[in-house]
């Protein structure tokens, strides 16, 4: 395991995940796994996908699996512990598998999953104000639980420009009002900077709250996701990492990808297309796949839910 993770296990021992994996059925059948693969997957989370390749690729496969958060890896692991078979476990980006293969050794893989959501799990207890739910937690937002941090939500909304916080909301969250909450942001940090949830969340509630009040999300659920991928920087690292594609996968091999709003599938799409005009990979459903209904009914989480999948040539 990775030298960052040194959290006390006993702490979690008697965890169970409360996240339920989406498209689980779509993903493990359209991967088509097979005994003594490896595979990668790499935003483990509560080892929901994981658990089903391991079943799969038993007993001679590696699964090759990371996550920012040590948490999750601690989880997983104590959830996977059962089989058999040859498991990595690294808390890292999934952008630098590359990276991760070399250590190990391993010029190329047989299959890559990527599930681009926030788990329930995370959602619930990440302790870093990941969810505008948790009003007490501070405006950290980083998926990564390691101490050394490049930026937290709360130097975004207390320095960037009035301008360029309005490019977040929109761009990343697609929110209509990005300029009404940034510059109502820009004006109130003037008195007192936002450290927690609750300041941003009391903001965006008085601006724009009358607006979501019959509305299925939060009034708060757009500015949150756009913040989470400005800190995580998950745009940049999802798109290198699917341009790595060809040469990561050997031939035959297959990316999934789980996205859960427009600009992430969007670039998935994009990237797809570019690979499969180069002639290095062909899309293997053009067009997306969405949950069945049973599946939203169950899971709420999942409705806007997308999987697309490439193979490579």
């Amino acid at each position: 395991m990775n030298q960052n993770i040194k959290r006390d296990e006993d702490k979690i021992k008697n965890w169970k995940t409360i996240h339920k994996p989406v498209l689980l059925q779509e993903i493990i059948e359209n991967l088509n796994l097979g005994e003594g693969q490896m595979v990668f997957d790499g935003t483990l989370g509560g080892g929901g996908y994981s658990e089903e390749i391991c079943k799969k690729i038993l007993p001679s496969g590696i699964l090759i699996a990371t996550d920012l958060d040590s948490d999750a890896i601690i989880r997983s692991k104590k959830r996977l512990e059962v089989f058999n078979l040859e498991k990595k476990f690294f808390q890292e980006n999934y952008s630098n598998i590359q990276k991760i293969l070399e250590e190990l050794k391993i010029e190329k893989i047989d299959k890559m999953i990527l599930d681009l959501g926030i788990s329930s799990d995370q959602l619930a207890s990440s302790g870093r104000g990941i969810s505008f739910q948790n009003l007490d937690e501070d405006l950290d937002m980083n998926l990564s639980t390691s101490l050394k941090k490049e930026k937290k939500a709360s130097d975004i909304l207390n320095t960037y420009s009035e301008e360029d916080l309005a490019d977040i909301f929109f761009y990343y969250g697609g929110e209509r009002a990005s300029k009404k909450i940034a510059k109502a942001i820009f004006e109130a940090r003037k008195e007192k900077e936002f450290k927690k949830v609750k300041d941003l969340v009391d903001l965006i509630e008085e601006e724009i709250g009358y607006f979501y009040k019959n509305k299925k999300i939060h009034s708060a659920t757009k500015i949150f996701q756009a913040l989470r991928i400005a800190v995580n920087d998950e745009i940049k690292n999802l798109e290198k990492t699917l341009k790595l594609s060809p040469k990561i996968l050997k031939s035959g091999g297959i990316v999934g990808v789980v996205t859960f709003h427009s600009l992430e599938d969007s670039l998935v799409k994009r990237v797809f297309r570019e690979m499969e005009d180069m002639g290095v990979a062909e899309r293997i459903n053009k067009k997306v796949i969405k949950p069945k209904w049973n599946e939203v009914k169950d899971n709420p989480r999942a409705r806007s839910a997308k999987l697309r999948l490439l193979k490579i040539i």
